[in-house]
Order: C-alpha cells, then sequence, then structure tokens
C-alpha cells in the first residue's frame, strides 16, 4: 500500500515536471527537461519496486565491500557473543564444582579429625595397657627359660 501511493505520488510528481518543462521553458530545452524528467521517473520507479532477498548474498560490487565487511563483523560479533555466553556458563559451572570440592573437603577433613581423636584415644589405651604389662613383667619373678618358651 505505502509503495504504491509513493509510486503514484511520483508519476504525479513526474507529469507536473514534464507540464512545468513544456510550460515554463517551452521548446527544445523544455523537451530535453521533460525527456530527462521521464528517464528519473522511470530510474526511480525501477529501483522501487527491486526487492532483495536479505539472505542472499551480495554481487560482487565494489561498492558493496563495505556491507560485506559489516556482514563479516556482525557474524564475529554474534560468535564472540555466544563464545562469552558459553565461557559464562563454564564459569558458573566451575564455580559451582569449586563450592562441592569445598564443602566436601570439609566434611572429608572433619571426618579425618574424628578418626585422628579415635585413633589417639585408642593409642593412649593401648599405652596404657602395655605400661601395665610392662609392669607386671617388672614384679613377676624373672625366670629367663619361661620368657624364651614363649617367644618360641
Amino acid at each position: 500500500m505505502k509503495k504504491h501511493v509513493l509510486r503514484g505520488l511520483l508519476v504525479v510528481a513526474a507529469a507536473v515536471g514534464v507540464w512545468a518543462s513544456l510550460a515554463v521553458v517551452g521548446g527544445t530545452p523544455g523537451l530535453l527537461y521533460a525527456a530527462g524528467t521521464i528517464v528519473l521517473c522511470g530510474v526511480v520507479l525501477l529501483r522501487m519496486s527491486m526487492k532483495r532477498d536479505p539472505d542472499a548474498p551480495l554481487p560482487e560490487r565494489p561498492w558493496n565491500k563495505k556491507a560485506r565487511r559489516i556482514r563479516d563483523l556482525e557474524t564475529q560479533i554474534a560468535q564472540a557473543i555466544n563464545e562469552l555466553s558459553d565461557r559464562a556458563h563454564t564459569i558458573d559451572d566451575l564455580r559451582t564444582r569449586i563450592r562441592q570440592q569445598a564443602a566436601d573437603h570439609e566434611a572429608l577433613e572433619k571426618t579425618m579429625q574424628a578418626q585422628l581423636v579415635a585413633l589417639a584415644a585408642r593409642l593412649r589405651s593401648h599405652e596404657s595397657e602395655l605400661a601395665s604389662f610392662e609392669r607386671q613383667l617388672g614384679t613377676a619373678p624373672a625366670s629367663e627359660s619361661s620368657w624364651v618358651h614363649a617367644r618360641a
């Protein structure tokens, strides 16, 4: 709809331009102006009717270098954004793993501390038992023959 109105206005403007060039200028120059107006109107109408597919590759023309460069840069920016998103996701995953490993480490450390306390208590118990045996051996009559037979 919008293009049809524009085309209509363009045709009306061209008709007014042709009439003005013939009426005001007149003669051969007026005819040349009128012809130029008609050619210009035709070129603009053709240009307005052209539709290019945005996904289609740009034709190889010198003036399309900037457009291709812009498209390439937009692609690179999209890739960089995706890469940053992936990196942020990876960093979040690593932070979660670090927190989990720290919690596991603390739990393991507490368990090891409890086991060390239990082992220390058992060691003290064994030390006191050994001291008791040593005292009993010290108070027992020293008979070397029973000691040698017990070891064998």
